[in-house]
C-alpha cells in the first residue's frame, strides 16, 4: 500500500554471527520486516537501522539498532525482483556509499555506477577487484534419489575452463570438505569428492550433500551441468 513498505529479510544460511546491514528511508511510510513469512519487526521511516543477525535459534535472530549514519564497510546484497524469484540470490564485493541505477533502452541496457570517496565507478568491466581476481562461486545440492541414503563419489563439472576450488558439507553451513584438484577429460573436469577434513575423515554421506564450486582465474566461469556419481547405502 502507499502506507507501508515489506522488507524480506535474507535467508539465515548466508550470515555467520556478527555480520550486519542498514536499512535506512526519507519517506512518511513504514518498514516491515519479514522472516518466513511473518512481520518480525515494524520500524519507523525516516530513520537509520542497524540489523545484526546473532546466529539461529527457534527462528533468526536479529539486534535491531537505531543509528545516525552507515559507514561503508561489508558487502552488496542482491535481491532478484523478478516475479519468478522474488528473493535474495548473491551479493557483489564491492560497497558503496551510493549507487545509482542507469537504464538504456531495453533492460539489458542496464548500468551501475558506484560513489565512493568523492569518485564515481563504472561495474560489470574487467576481471580484477581491489587488487584481486574476481572470484565467482555456484552453489548447489546434490539430491539425486533423495529418499535413500547416498555414498558420494565423484563429480564432473562441465564448465569453460577449470574449477579452482568446489567445498563440500551437509549444508550451506558446514564446509566438511575442500577439493583443489581438477582433471580436464574431454566431457569437463573430473574430481573426486574427497572425505571430511575433520578427524577421523569420513566420506561424505547422506540423502543430499552441499557444493560451492568457484573460479578465481581470470575471465567468465560458466557452468553448464553437473554430474555427480555415488552409491545407495542399504
Amino acid at each position: 500500500t502507499n502506507s507501508n513498505i515489506s522488507v524480506l529479510l535474507p535467508s539465515s544460511n548466508r550470515f555467520n554471527a556478527g555480520d550486519y546491514f542498514y536499512i535506512t528511508g526519507n519517506s512518511p511510510i513504514m518498514l516491515h520486516l519479514y522472516y518466513a513469512g511473518q512481520v518480525i519487526e515494524t520500524l519507523s521511516a525516516g530513520f537509520t537501522y542497524l540489523l545484526t543477525y546473532q546466529g539461529q535459534k527457534a527462528r533468526p535472530q536479529w539486534l535491531i539498532e537505531m543509528v545516525e549514519y552507515i559507514p561503508v564497510s561489508g558487502a552488496t546484497y542482491v535481491f532478484n525482483n523478478s516475479p519468478s524469484k522474488q528473493a535474495w540470490t548473491g551479493y557483489f564485493d564491492y560497497t558503496a556509499d551510493k549507487m545509482l541505477n542507469v537504464y538504456g533502452n531495453t533492460s539489458k541496457d542496464l548500468n551501475v555506477l558506484l560513489m565512493r570517496d568523492l569518485n564515481t565507478y563504472d561495474t560489470n568491466i574487467g576481471n580484477i577487484i581491489n587488487g584481486e581476481n574476481i572470484d565467482g562461486t555456484v552453489y548447489f545440492y546434490v539430491a539425486p534419489d533423495s529418499y535413500v541414503t547416498k555414498e558420494y563419489i565423484d563429480q564432473t563439472f562441465n564448465t569453460n575452463q577449470s574449477p579452482t576450488y568446489c567445498y563440500y558439507g551437509a549444508n550451506s553451513d558446514n564446509n566438511d570438505a575442500t577439493q583443489l584438484i581438477f582433471k580436464n577429460y574431454t566431457n569437463g573436469y573430473y574430481t573426486q569428492v574427497p572425505r571430511r577434513s575433520a578427524h577421523p575423515h569420513f566420506r561424505i554421506q547422506g540423502k543430499y550433500m552441499y557444493c560451492a564450486v568457484g573460479c578465481d582465474t581470470i575471465g567468465d566461469f560458466v557452468l553448464t551441468s553437473v554430474e555427480s556419481g555415488y552409491k545407495i547405502i542399504r
